[in-house]
């Protein structure tokens, strides 16, 4: 169904139907690149595929519960949308009057070139500017709210964590503590470990606290925020475990 009979269609029900899957669309889109952007920040986007249909559409709609964000979606969604409409019916209009004849023939050639009188085509543009606009938005909010979770502060929502590991027979490549002999086997730069390890980086201080990120039943995703004042560019300190019967967590 095309989006301009989605609101002119005079069957109440039908245009029900099709206004409910307009916004069951949009929702979908606008929780799926939110999410994408929050966890590409982190390193971790193969996270956006283990999610439900359903946790993109309560996302989205988490969003837009702020005033800040709704009238931001507001803007930004449906003000290209009004200025698109508006450009196309100033166009449409200028090939049909003939006062200006270098203004119409331009506007003449422009609704040939584009075939702007075709529903078809006008419908196709409304709706690929108002999946890209959503989509934008979503990606930029994401990335915000990425840069908001990972300063350490009394607001972060995401729980601060402790992670006990019941296994005295393997040692961990990285644990909280430093140790003189820790034989393992990596692939890539042993120099970061022995840094991340040397410098107690995977322990909480003033300036880092760990927090959960992510968890499932394989994985645990854990990632160190860091105070305002000593935070810096780049992604923050991400690690990865798995979650098994031999690990605890404790969340504050």
């Amino acid at each position: 169904m095309k989006i301009r009979e989605v609101f002119e269609n005079r069957n109440p029900f039908g245009a029900l139907i099709g206004v409910s899957s307009l916004i069951v669309a949009l929702l979908y889109l606008a929780g799926f690149s939110f999410r994408w952007s929050y966890y590409y920040n982190f390193g971790v986007q193969h996270v956006v595929f283990k999610l439900s249909f359903q946790s993109f559409l309560v996302t989205a709609i988490e969003l837009i519960r702020e005033p800040r964000n709704l009238l931001l979606a507001f803007l930004i969604i449906t003000g290209p949308l009004i200025v698109v409409n508006g450009v196309i019916r100033f166009i449409k209009h200028s090939a049909s009057v003939n006062r200006h004849r270098i203004l119409s023939k331009c506007a003449t050639a422009l609704v040939k070139l584009f075939c702007l009188d075709s529903p078809l085509v006008l419908d196709s543009i409304m709706a690929v500017l108002l999946l890209y606009s959503t989509f934008m938005l979503s990606s930029h909010l994401g990335y915000t709210t990425f840069k908001k979770h990972i300063i350490d502060s009394p607001d972060n929502p995401l729980p601060a964590v402790t992670v006990i590991i019941e296994d005295n027979e393997n040692k961990l490549a990285l644990r909280c503590g430093a140790e003189e002999e820790a034989p393992v086997q990596l692939i890539g730069n042993a120099g970061k470990i022995r840094v991340i390890q040397e410098a107690y980086q995977t322990c909480n201080s003033e300036t880092t606290k760990w927090r959960l990120l992510y968890r499932d039943d394989e994985s645990i995703y854990l990632f160190a925020s860091r105070s305002e004042k000593s935070i810096g560019h780049g992604r923050p300190l991400t690690l990865i475990m798995p979650n098994d019967k031999k690990t605890y967590l404790i969340m504050e």
